[in-house]
């Protein structure tokens, strides 16, 4: 099992990410999207071990099992979330499979990616996608956006392949209400409040969340532990307390540090 990311070092610098909405509440919902995965990091829900921001994807997700989810999050006003934008995001996802692969990648269950946006595509084309169907014809189209340079050595049929074999792998998602941010933010307090964060601390901890969202920063547990307000003393992820939380990181910078997480008390 792969304890690292698929894409990971100067591939995130070097590799031609997908286009998509630029606009600030496009940012403010991916970012809404994220927070509410670094919330889900306290718990392990739905088994997620590590977020990394801006990554291969808007949002990259580690699982527990191994797995690993790229998922570009994008705000659309209606009618806006054309054909084109749909292949475009396809393409980039094509891209990181044939370069996970091209790294060793080749479990089937340990990439997958999806496409979230607050509106559903209009055109009927687009439409096909989200039902899983005619994926050779549209397959075609995604292969002329995909250069040589980033098949890594594969023919024109094996880069075929490796499209369907992205479509397989992806899933749609579409959070159409009245207001998205807001609706992520409260499914994010209410877990916070479950966690053990008091009400009146809830906003403040989730402003704190926020900030952690820079561009390529993997987080985990202990990331989002730190950043917790109002927390009692003895709950596990407080930082005086004697029964702490188990880090998530493979390895850790000091020793003494690692024997203090589990010796203190």
């Amino acid at each position: 099992m792969s304890t690292n990311w698929w894409i990971d070092g100067n591939a995130l610098f070097t590799r031609h990410r997908s286009g998509g909405a630029i606009a600030l509440k496009g940012f403010e919902f991916q970012k809404a999207y994220a927070r509410l995965r670094l919330v889900w990091l306290l718990t392990g829900k739905n088994g997620i071990v590590e977020v990394r921001y801006e990554g291969a994807q808007d949002i990259d997700v580690r699982y527990g099992d191994g797995s690993q989810q790229f998922v570009q999050a994008k705000d659309y006003a209606m009618g806006n979330l054309t054909l084109s934008a749909v292949y475009d995001v396809l393409a980039g996802f094509a891209r990181d499979l044939i370069y996970a692969k091209d790294q060793g990648c080749q479990n089937s269950s340990l990439l997958r990616f999806t496409l979230v946006s607050t509106t559903p595509p209009v055109d009927d084309k687009s439409l096909e996608l989200y039902r899983g169907v005619f994926f050779k014809t549209h397959a075609s189209e995604i292969l002329t956006r995909i250069a040589s340079n980033f098949r890594y050595g594969l023919d024109e049929k094996s880069t075929f392949n490796a499209i369907l074999e992205t479509l397989d792998r992806t899933k749609f998602e579409v959070v159409h209400m009245g207001s998205p941010c807001a609706d992520l933010e409260a499914i994010a307090s209410w877990e916070l409040i479950k966690f053990g964060v008091p009400l009146d601390h809830v906003s403040a901890t989730l402003s704190r969340i926020g900030d952690l969202l820079k561009a390529r920063a993997s987080l985990h547990v202990e990331d989002v532990a730190a950043v917790l307000g109002g927390l009692p003393s003895r709950h596990p992820a407080h930082a005086s307390s004697p029964c702490r939380l188990l880090p998530s990181r493979d390895t850790l910078a000091e020793i003494s540090f690692a024997k203090n997480l589990f010796l203190k008390g």
